[in-house]
């Protein structure tokens, strides 16, 4: 009996451990491996999979990305120096301007993320200006190679999920693709369409900084 008994026990083990991701990698050698790994368990991030392989199928390591991250020389200067750099009169004043605008929308998003609307409008403006700068790099190309990347590959591995369970990778690149608030109103639809921009791109800065 206990010899059928430890094969039970290792067959219910087996059946019921978590499937392991590929191995991370430092260079572009293991980068299909990884991504046919990632597809192939896409039920494990709540994926489906038909939807992950057709997103990432023509997907390649981008070896630009992984250089712009190990190359982020605002991390090497001082504070005083970065915000002489960075910083202006103009960006503070529209700052000020939206924090106005969008004023419930803010307190809303604070109440549930503790994340105050001073903390999300600065970085919106540091890093897209309010979003006037839309980008020039391929979202799930950027989020596939750093996931994989060994340095940040956990925290880039689940940003690259969020991105794939929103159809048009919203809830991730809201911060870098919605409209700046330049627009008009034409008869209300570029508005709502703005106010729910705006909405995506703050809940998804609380959740990143409330994590």
């Amino acid at each position: 009996m206990r010899p059928l008994f430890l094969t039970v026990v290792c067959f219910l083990f087996l059946s019921t451990a978590p499937v392991l991701a590929a191995t991370c990698g430092n260079g572009p050698n293991g980068f299909e491996a990884w991504k046919a790994d990632f597809i192939a368990n896409s039920k494990r991030y709540g994926l489906k999979q038909r939807t992950v392989k057709s997103a990432l199928q023509n997907v390649k390591y981008n070896s630009k990305v992984i250089r712009l991250d190990r190359n982020q020389k605002s991390f090497k200067l001082s504070f005083q120096q970065f915000y002489a750099k960075r910083v202006n009169n103009a960006m503070i004043r529209r700052g000020k301007k939206l924090g106005k605008t969008y004023t419930r929308l803010f307190n809303r998003i604070e109440k549930k993320y503790g994340v105050p609307a001073p903390v999300i409008l600065a970085i919106w403006g540091l890093e897209t200006n309010y979003g006037g700068y839309l980008g020039n790099m391929p979202v799930l190309q950027s989020l596939a190679t750093l996931a994989y990347d060994c340095r940040r590959s956990k925290f880039f591995t689940n940003e690259l999920v969020n991105a794939l369970k929103d159809r048009h990778v919203a809830e991730i690149t809201a911060i870098v693709r919605f409209q700046t608030p330049d627009r008009q109103d034409d008869g209300g639809r570029d508005a709502v369409f703005l106010f729910d921009a705006v909405e995506k791109a703050g809940i998804s800065l609380a959740q990143l900084l409330a994590a």
